[in-house]
């Protein structure tokens, strides 16, 4: 097997500063996203002491060892733009990928051979942001997106020219929303007055990439509390959107659905609503519904609902979904914890124990009533001992990958697996 060499920069999710500018166009091609027959992979280091045929072999896991081959090939994944974009982990859990060029976070790998090797720069270097904090990213094709701390442009950074552009700035006394996406070569977003945060406008604009027109795609309706306004969006596969309202104590929150018809016009429709939660995440949009995870300040409680379209909810096991996790029409994975008796850890750094670090070696899917259908050895124990985590984890046409970071050396492993669920 060969050796994967990077570096794991820790970055604490702080604001940061960029500065304003005025429009620059910037030419893309709509893609559409495809569906294809994958080979399982399994890219791993040359120093682990079980292959990764080896280690399924030993756990006995119900897979063909002759799936494994000892390449994996990241590749862009176009959902993670508008659809299930990072989790919770705001601004760290970054997943880039075009041509040569992989981005975990904000570092920057590029292949080499048959292997990815950490670049000096990062995103924050290039858009020239403190090396210790997070950044939100999207990306659509070549071109990576974010927007400035004052959230009053957005930038672009080129992966193929290596270029870094401001392309669109809002006028002085509004602001970007914090709820953004890229879908099908556009940017979706809201306008916010700065100084009444109350008055937010809610309707959601559409910022082309390649023209830099802008467009006012929907106003959602909002009721009798006047006082209520948008919250997050996200786009689904199918071009349905979901929505969230909530009022100016975020106490009160309602999930809309949006579909346009063949005129273009928007017509919404509430599935749900609650008062129960103090905060709230949508963590996907797909074919089963709309995942949201909400947070009672009070008791500190969570729970993770899903809505369907026809507004009815189910509420899933969160004993089930824990460390890295990521959802699907069918089901959801989630990485299993596995804490090897020779873990190395850095007792000198006093962040440490801040590390966004999931010690797993497996990664089970479960379909939405919670039922086990298949567990995958995304790594073994020895890799947990030599200081790998995983960092993320991705599925995507039929594979799940989990990219495994070396916290001291950098080295990255990658598992990969074909899933036939």
């Amino acid at each position: 097997m060969r050796k994967k060499t990077i570096f794991f920069c820790f970055a604490l999710v702080i604001c940061t500063t960029l500065s304003g500018c005025g429009k620059k166009e910037i030419l893309s091609n709509n893609t559409e996203t495809n569906t294809a027959e994958t080979n399982t992979t399994l890219a791993v280091s040359s120093d682990i002491e079980e292959t990764a045929a080896e280690y399924a072999v030993n756990t006995r896991q119900p897979f063909n060892e002759n799936l494994y081959i000892d390449t994996a090939e990241p590749e862009e994944i176009p959902e993670l733009g508008y659809r299930n974009i990072s989790g919770l982990s705001y601004g760290m859990n970054n997943y880039i990928c075009h041509d040569d060029t992989l981005i975990l976070g904000t570092d920057i790998y590029k292949k080499e051979g048959e292997t990815y090797a950490k670049q000096d720069s990062t995103l924050n270097t290039i858009f020239h942001v403190d090396e210790h904090s997070g950044m939100q990213c999207r990306q659509y094709q070549n071109l990576v997106i974010t927007v400035s701390r004052d959230s009053a442009s957005f930038f672009i950074y080129d992966m193929d020219t290596q270029e870094n552009n401001c392309y669109y700035s809002v006028a002085g006394d509004r602001k970007i929303g914090p709820f953004w996406y890229v879908f099908d070569g556009c940017i979706y977003y809201s306008e916010w007055a700065r100084q009444d945060i109350f008055g937010k406008e809610r309707t959601l604009k559409k910022l082309s990439l390649s023209d830099g027109s802008i467009t006012d795609v929907y106003q959602p309706v909002i009721g009798e509390n006047k006082d209520c306004f948008l919250g997050d969006a996200r786009m689904r596969n199918d071009g349905t959107m979901a929505y969230e309202i909530y009022d100016k104590e975020g106490k009160h929150k309602e999930y809309w659905i949006a579909q346009a018809n063949e005129n273009g016009e928007w017509n919404g429709k509430k599935l749900w609503e609650t008062m129960k939660w103090e905060y709230s995440y949508i963590l996907d949009f797909n074919q089963y519904g709309l995942i949201v995870l909400g947070e009672s300040d009070s008791s500190g409680d969570y729970e993770i609902v899903a809505i369907k379209d026809n507004g009815e909810t189910q509420r899933l096991d969160t004993r089930l979904i824990e460390g890295e996790y990521l959802f699907t029409d069918n089901g959801y994975f989630s990485s299993s914890a596995a804490e090897p008796e020779n873990a190395v850890r850095d007792t000198e750094n006093a962040l440490a124990g801040q590390l966004p670090q999931c010690k797993s070696d497996s990664v089970s899917f479960y379909d939405y009533a919670g039922n086990l259908k298949g567990t995958y050895p995304m790594g073994n124990k020895a890799l947990l001992e030599q200081g790998y985590y995983l960092q993320k984890l991705t599925f995507n046409r039929g594979k799940l990958a989990g990219f495994y970071v070396q916290r001291d050396t950098g080295e990255l492993y990658i598992g990969e697996f074909t899933v036939y669920h």
